[in-house]
């Protein structure tokens, strides 16, 4: 039975197994992710996909997140010669290219989607080092050589096409490297950078790791690796070394241990991820993850100095080290998230990779994660302790003695420190302690057993290595532990430098190389990179770590911090959203992509459609919370609120929330503003959401954006249904009352909600359609009134063409389901170039939701339009009756009384019609035409009705979206007779002399009219009469001589 094979795929978070009979996908943490039944494959991680080759004869397959189940079509069906036993190699500075070493070596590079292979002959091992360039092994000799597989051949191989293996000129070799006589070469790769070259090979002393540059195949470093296991780790410049005893990095540069643990069982092969900071171990009974920070620490160094009597003698180099806790099987699968199992289905159920998934594993309890933390400021006071009795040691601290001047300093300085002095005894028992502390603090890690602590977390979290993760302990502990910073006082000898800078770190960690520890505190290095740790100042670079982050060490609660920053909770899972299946999938297939970190996601819809229960609900499948960031645009710096936005993106990272910034349309208006926008969401370095409105450009590059539309209305009625269902309102009949109301997913939940929430006088939909008035109201209230009065047929009287308009308008809005959703009008069919027919701007590709292929939008925008007292409201309120709606008059003086507020107020009063049953009309609209956005009202689709005056222009873009555009011309003579019976009412006493039509003769408005019937009947009843001829002439002169200036020959 052969052993499982394992290897990390290029995320660093999912791994591949092989066993006998299957391959699995694992993640660090979670478990099972995928499994297929391929027996007896070889893998290899190339880029960022997995590739395999299984089968007899054997096959090349490749595999990518984003697909169910490797594919051999992808891989151009290359057969590989020989027998099916092999092992496949891939690079780590190359995404397309391998090498299959059979029975015969060939050279397989990937172009696209196809992939094309090279027997390589006389040659035992080919190894890839980028896509031009390999080594060839021969016996003990190790050749690099160079080309390009096009046509004529990659090495001076032979093409798989089935040409006939024969002798070929090789590619000329750019060096040869010559090993000692009988060695055979296992494997190798480039190291770091590509600037080195590990190799393993097997002497007859037994496997060895040779360091050889790349530029001249010079051998740089020779050391032996005695181990029943031993891998290449290429992205560190380490090997990993597994036998009984012991599991070990080594670091092939320096050769350093960096970790060191005893296995619980035989190890049968293992893998490193690629920032070092996980171990996956095969062994007899299963596979195993290790947490390299929970099991090893960097180790204190032996220090020349003899330890007194009776001190016990400290770890001697190559002697067995100390027991650490043996690493934990990996846990079944678990849920994603909280609550219900989410069932997307493949490859929905794909690892978010690009949101950086958190471990689901359990947190310790409160008082264990104390007592972890405790002895953590424990072992680095240890650590501080060694480092002011080794600065005794070498003379750096002194005491005042009766000794020349500076002589302990100096001898310290040229190593003739006394070897038997006071000093000496101190860094002694200063080592002694540290061990005793390492000792304590493993035990406690260990007795977690599957919970991480807070430091675990963050380094898991972050991708911290063992020596980021004490770095950051250093820098947190005077903080979290006063007496510590007297301790780095005492070191620093300098009351003038910083509690904690870049020369006292590599004091406390003398156990590693300074130039790892100082790498770790470049600022492309994770921790000052992703704001954990500040540095400032020089030459002392002070340290300071985030507030975020010593809050986590100390096991606050996430949501206790800034309150602009507002924890969003995911009350259902994914699957039980109102979203496109093929979009959703799409976008989870897109952030399952390890190249597209960090992630960008942005999902796009109206207000209340439900984009943010969608970003907590994706949120919550990478295992974090979602943190609603208002941007703050809207301030009158918006400038100084970037700076406010940067930080409390990072705050809310390191937190680990994925950060959701809202409030951006103020930035879709001012191009400026979007530049710097878009650079301070550029730069920030950990995954994000976007929240925008429908068709708004997403500012962030490379983002995956999911587009939420409008539900229709039998898609609304589905979702009253389930959300009456869910609150246990589900026996009556009411979906499809209320379903006529646009409202989006979210309106629909929190409405019903709050209606069983509270005793219920009428019906449960009389209770429904209560509260979306009241939410409509309340939206409209800063801009709008209600009418409370909707006038009929009755009590209008119009030109029998405009009459006509009307009607045609109130038949298009109640057919429109029909007309739209039915027949078809709704489908997005943007005109050749993309951008708006007419040449105005638009983005390309599929128009919103709700645009037609006339350019109209579905919902209803018209112009009702004439001179003042033509009835125009009157109209919109004739309209809104007939179709069952309210009214809302928005005057726009109300909104235009700052420019800045014109375009935010518009959106609001469109925002609130698209959503509720009712009618909203702009009167006056002249001051609002230049500042409506085409784009948001191609994608209204509520009813709104602006009121112009006669004579007013309309650009065309604008005129073209325009579902009607009623004229009101003055009323004729005819007409105001009409006018003039209609508004004097039947119980008005009137003279027998009253002539309507004599009245009529005056040209003046429907308005004016009423207006006059009201004076008349004022003037008789002040008078105690009828209502009289000479009432009404003098009440329409008094009209004229007020309301409608100018020469009127009729009066």
């Amino acid at each position: 039975m052969r052993p499982p094979r394992l290897c990390f795929l290029r995320n660093g978070r999912t791994y591949a197994v092989a066993f006998d009979d299957r391959i699995e996908i694992r993640a660090v943490g979670r478990g099972l992710v995928r499994s297929w039944p391929i027996p007896d494959a070889a893998i290899a991680p190339v880029g960022d996909e997995l590739w395999i080759v299984s089968g007899d004869p054997p096959v090349l397959a490749r595999w990518a997140f984003a697909e169910t189940a490797p594919s051999t079509a992808r891989a151009a069906g290359v057969v590989l010669p020989g027998l099916p036993a092999g092992e496949l190699l891939g690079s780590p500075l190359s995404r397309a290219t391998a090498a299959w070493n059979g029975t015969v070596p060939v050279a397989i590079v990937a172009s696209g989607g196809t992939a094309s292979g090279e027997v390589i002959e006389r040659s035992d091992l080919l190894v890839p080092l980028t896509s031009s360039s390999w080594l060839d092994v021969l016996g003990a000799s190790i050749a690099l050589r160079g080309g390009a597989l096009r046509g004529g051949g990659l090495l001076g191989g032979v093409p798989l096409a089935g040409a006939p293996l024969g002798a070929r000129g090789r590619a000329p070799e750019s060096w040869r490297c010559q090993l000692p006589d009988g060695a055979v070469v296992r494997d190798a790769a480039p190291l770091f950078d590509g600037g080195r070259i590990g190799v393993l090979a097997d002497l007859e002393a037994g496997r060895h790791a040779f360091v050889v540059t790349t530029r001249d195949g010079e051998i740089q470093r020779t050391l032996a690796c005695p181990g029943d296991v031993v891998r290449l780790v290429p992205a560190r410049s380490q090997v990993a070394i597994a036998d009984r005893a012991r599991i070990a990095l080594i670091d092939l540069t320096s050769g350093r241990t960096s970790a060191e643990w005893s296995p619980r069982a035989p190890v049968l092969d293992l893998a490193v991820s690629h920032d070092a900071t996980h171990v996956v171990l095969a062994h007899d009974d299963g596979v195993a993850e290790v947490i390299v920070a929970e099991v090893s620490t960097t180790r204190p160094p032996v220090h020349a100095a003899p330890p007194p009597a009776s001190a016990p003698p400290p770890t001697a180099p190559g002697s067995a080290p100390r027991p650490t806790p043996p690493p934990r099987p990996t846990p079944p699968p678990r849920p994603r998230s909280a609550g219900p199992a989410d069932p997307i289905g493949p490859p929905g159920d794909a690892l978010l990779v690009a949101l950086w998934p958190l471990p689901d594993r359990p947190p310790p309890s409160a008082e264990d994660a104390a007592r972890v933390l405790e002895l953590h400021t424990g072992f680095i006071a240890a650590l501080a302790v060694r480092a002011i009795a080794h600065a005794w040691h070498t003379g750096r601290i002194v005491r005042v003695s009766d000794e020349l001047p500076h002589l302990t300093e100096i001898r310290g300085m040229i190593g003739a420190a006394d070897p038997a002095g006071p000093a000496a005894t101190e860094l002694a028992a200063a080592d002694a302690r540290v061990a005793a502390c390492h000792g304590q603090l493993l035990d406690a890690v260990r007795a977690l057993g599957d919970r991480h602590a807070p430091l675990t977390r963050l380094a898991l979290e972050f991708g911290l290595s063992p020596i980021a993760t004490q770095i950051l302990m250093i820098a947190s502990a005077p903080i979290l532990h006063g007496d510590i910073a007297r301790l780095y006082r005492i070191l620093a000898g300098d009351p003038a430098r910083p509690l904690v800078d870049v020369q006292l770190v590599p004091e406390l960690l003398a156990g590693a190389p300074r130039a790892e520890v100082l790498r770790e505190l470049d600022r492309d290095a994770p921790l000052v990179r992703l704001g954990m740790l500040e540095l400032t100042g020089a030459p002392f670079a002070a340290i300071a770590p985030h507030p975020a982050v010593v809050r986590r060490l100390r096991g606050i609660p996430l949501d206790d911090g800034d309150p602009a920053i507002r924890a969003v909770p995911a009350p259902r899972v994914l699957a039980e959203l109102h979203v496109p299946r093929a979009a959703l999938l799409a976008c989870l297939a897109a952030l399952a992509d390890p190249g597209a970190q960090p992630g960008r996601l942005a999902v796009r819809g109206r207000a209340a459609s439900g984009r943010r229960s969608v970003l907590a609900a994706v949120a919550a499948r990478a295992g974090r919370p979602l943190a609603a960031i208002d941007a703050g645009l809207e301030r009158r710096d918006p400038l100084a609120a970037l700076g406010d936005l940067r930080a409390r993106l990072r705050d809310a990272m390191l937190r680990g929330y994925l950060p959701c910034v809202t409030g951006l349309a103020p930035a879709a208006r001012d191009p400026a503003l979007r530049h710097e926008l878009a650079a301070v969401l550029d730069a920030h370095p950990g995954p994000l959401a976007l929240r925008l409105d429908p068709g708004r450009d997403p500012i962030a590059e490379r983002c995956v954006v999911l587009d939420l539309p409008r539900p229709t209305e039998a898609e609304r009625a589905e979702l009253w249904q389930r959300a009456l269902a869910r609150h246990g309102l589900a026996g009556e009949r009411i979906a499809e009352r209320v379903a006529a109301a646009r409202v989006g997913p979210g309106v629909i939940e929190d409405v019903t909600a709050a209606v069983a929430a509270r005793p219920r006088s009428d019906g449960v939909a009389a209770e429904l359609a209560a509260a979306l008035r009241r939410r409509t109201e309340a939206q409209l209230a800063p801009f709008a009134e209600r009418m409370a009065r909707l006038p009929t047929w009755d009590d209008v009287v119009l030109p029998a063409q405009a009459a006509d308009s009307v009607r045609a308008l109130i038949g298009r809005i109640r057919q429109r389901r029909r007309v739209f959703d039915d027949w078809g009008f709704d489908r997005r069919q943007p005109s050749e170039g993309g951008g708006d027919p007419d040449g105005s701007a638009g983005g390309a590709g599929a128009l919103p939701r709700g645009i037609d292929h006339t350019g109209h939008a579905a919902g209803t925008i018209a112009v009702v339009q004439g001179a003042p007292g033509t009835g125009k409201t009157l109209v919109a309120g004739v309209i809104a009756r007939e179709l069952g709606a309210e009214l809302y008059r928005v005057e726009a003086a109300r909104i235009a009384a700052r420019p800045d507020d014109i375009e935010p107020g518009l959106a609001a009063v469109l925002d609130a019609a698209d959503d509720g049953m009712a009618v909203v009309v702009f009167e006056d609209a002249e001051a609002l035409l230049p500042w409506l956005d085409l784009r948001r009202l191609d994608a209204f689709e509520g009813i709104a009705l602006f009121a112009l005056d006669d004579g007013s222009e309309l650009a065309r873009p604008l005129a073209r979206r325009l579902a009607a555009r009623i004229r009101l011309v003055p009323p004729d003579a005819e007409l105001r007779e009409q006018l003039w019976q209609l508004h004097l009412p039947r119980a008005l006493p009137r003279d027998a002399d009253v002539d309507l039509r004599a009245l009529a003769r005056h040209a003046i408005s429907g308005g004016s009219i009423r207006s006059a019937a009201l004076r008349a009947a004022v003037l008789a009843a002040e008078a105690g009469s009828a209502v009289t001829q000479a009432h009404l002439e003098r009440a329409v002169r008094l009209e004229l001589f007020e309301c409608e200036p100018g020469p009127h020959p009729d009066a």
